[in-house]
C-alpha cells in the first residue's frame, strides 16, 4: 500500500492564537483590577469601621498587591484580632472564621471579664465578596 500524506494548513492560525494571548492579558488585567479594587474598598470600610481611642489601629489598615492576582488586606496593631473578636467571656467568632481566632487564643493579657468584640475587619470581607464574586462574572462572561 503507498505511503499517503494528508496537509492541512490552517491560515490565521498564528494571528488567533496571537489574540487568544491579548486576550488573556486583557481578562488578567481586568481580573486583576477588580481584585485591587475589592482590596483597597476592604482597606477603607475597616479603616471606616475601625474603633478608634488614638488611631493607631485604624491608621495599620492597609492594602497591598502582591502580585497581578493576589492582594492582601492587613491590620497590623498587635492587637487588632482581639478588637475583633473579643477576649475572654466575651468573644464571639463567627462561623468560618474559627481557625483566624485560634491564632490568637490565650496569648493576650487577662484583666477582668474581656473586652467585648469589636468587628470591624471580616465584616468588610462578608461586605465585598459578593460584589466582587458578580463583577468577576461578568469579566470573565459567566452567569
Amino acid at each position: 500500500m503507498a505511503k499517503s500524506n494528508i496537509t492541512v494548513k490552517v491560515e490565521g492560525l498564528d494571528k488567533l492564537l496571537r489574540s487568544l494571548d491579548k486576550q488573556r492579558d486583557e481578562v488578567k488585567f481586568l481580573v486583576s483590577a477588580e481584585l485591587r479594587d475589592s482590596a483597597s474598598a476592604m482597606e477603607e470600610g475597616a479603616a471606616l469601621a475601625a474603633p478608634v481611642d488614638h488611631g493607631f489601629l485604624k491608621a495599620g489598615i492597609t492594602s497591598k498587591e502582591e502580585n497581578d492576582l493576589s492582594f492582601v488586606v492587613n491590620s497590623a496593631a498587635e492587637y487588632s484580632a482581639y478588637v475583633e473578636f473579643g477576649t475572654l467571656s466575651s468573644v464571639k467568632i463567627p462561623p468560618g472564621l474559627e481557625d483566624v481566632a485560634a491564632q490568637f487564643k490565650g496569648a493576650g493579657i487577662r484583666h477582668g471579664k474581656g473586652m467585648r468584640p469589636r468587628s470591624f475587619f471580616f465584616p468588610q470581607l462578608d461586605k465585598e465578596r459578593p460584589k466582587l464574586i458578580k463583577k468577576l462574572k461578568k469579566v470573565l462572561g459567566a452567569k
